[in-house]
């Protein structure tokens, strides 16, 4: 998930109706994006140098 201008009980609040067991708060700024199944659900403002990968093994 990404947003802006939450704060973090906001952020809490949205990952439990998310339904997540856990989260992680990671400050990206403009260098933050969300790219699911080939394209992005939320785009950098600008070429990102690094990334948390997620993948489901099969």
């Amino acid at each position: 998930m990404t947003t802006s201008g939450a704060t973090i009980p906001d952020l809490a609040q949205m990952m439990k109706q998310a339904g997540a067991q856990q989260a992680m708060n990671l400050d990206g700024g403009a260098s933050s994006g969300l790219y699911y199944k080939g394209k992005y659900i939320t785009s950098p403002g600008r070429e990102i140098s690094n990334a948390l990968l997620v993948h489901y093994g099969y």
